[in-house]
């Protein structure tokens, strides 16, 4: 039996004007058994409360970082791209995951492996009829990125006023990366003219990652903003550059509700104009009939890889 059920909504001390008045989520209160109906209880009114679109069938598709992680090229796009059409896989979207910007937070400084930039794969992709699909992960930055070497005063801080550290990575370039504070209007403005370029570049899915780094505590250029509640919520500036839809990844399930970025290439506020969230766990590089990996076409798992999907 339960003695006692309480809850609060954590204001962490953003100010309150005279008058004014502010509101929090919608609480759920259930019991359910086993935890599984109660998470679906969950995620049903989740999606009904963000009028979540659900769609007819999971989209399917290849999705580089299964097979080649940060390492990817744009060689190898391209031969998974010919097998793709070899084999008669039927899939809808071709995304290019982490690998293809030349650091965390310069996102359109393309790496090595990518000498001739996104757009010639982006059209080579819709010409097999595929969606093309990009990764991005647009609230953390490289602490050795242009962007927050340029623009120091887009950071989030601590209480001592040093830059806050949203995650540490080994696979990245400087490792460390800082969160970017949605607050600033700088940033706000930054994460729109993203989007745009994106959406320029041939890509209408993206997958959006790590978005957490948004609501973490810390300090930021608007104080009446809590970390807890959005933190991107400027109103789309670029109606034409919306697409059809994008798709944000499992690490995105603490994030803020709006995002600038996506409202350029998606349908609407993150929350709500999102596809399926991808909750598979990566595939390891294997082949059928090899024990060891290698850097060859991954079609075979292409739809495994998205079986987690929906």
């Amino acid at each position: 039996m339960i003695a006692r059920l309480s809850a609060r909504s954590a204001l962490e001390g953003a100010p309150l004007a005279v008058g004014a008045s502010v509101a929090s989520e919608r609480l759920l209160v259930a019991i359910a058994a086993p935890v599984e109906s109660g998470l679906a209880l969950w995620a049903e009114r989740a999606g009904r409360e963000m009028a979540a679109p659900v769609p007819a069938r999971s989209p399917s598709g290849w999705c580089s970082w299964y097979r080649f992680g940060t390492k990817v090229s744009a060689g190898d796009v391209r031969r998974n791209v010919r097998a793709l059409r070899e084999l008669r896989v039927p899939l809808d979207v071709v995304q290019i995951d982490d690998g293809f910007q030349s650091m965390i937070g310069d996102w359109l400084t393309p790496a090595a492996g990518f000498p001739d930039g996104l757009a010639p794969l982006a059209r080579e992709i819709r010409a097999e009829g595929c969606r093309p699909g990009l990764w991005l992960a647009p609230f953390i930055v490289s602490r050795r990125a242009r962007l927050a070497r340029e623009k120091p005063e887009w950071l989030v801080r601590d209480a001592r006023g040093r830059p806050l550290t949203a995650l540490w990575n080994p696979a990245w370039k400087g490792k460390r990366c800082y969160a970017l504070d949605a607050t600033h209007p700088g940033v706000e403005a930054w994460l729109e003219a993203l989007g745009r370029e994106v959406r320029a570049l041939g890509f209408d899915y993206l997958k959006l990652d790590f978005l957490f780094a948004g609501a973490l505590a810390g300090v930021r250029h608007d104080p009446g903003v809590s970390s807890c509640r959005p933190t991107a919520a400027a109103s789309p500036r670029c109606a034409a550059a919306r697409g059809r839809g994008y798709s944000w990844s499992a690490a995105a399930r603490r994030s803020v509700r709006r995002s600038a970025c996506a409202r350029q290439c998606g349908s609407g506020p993150t929350s709500r104009g999102a596809g399926p969230m991808r909750c598979s766990m990566p595939w390891s590089g294997w082949r059928p009939g090899r024990r060891r990996a290698t850097r060859s076409p991954t079609c075979s798992r292409a739809r495994r890889s998205t079986s987690g999907s929906g």
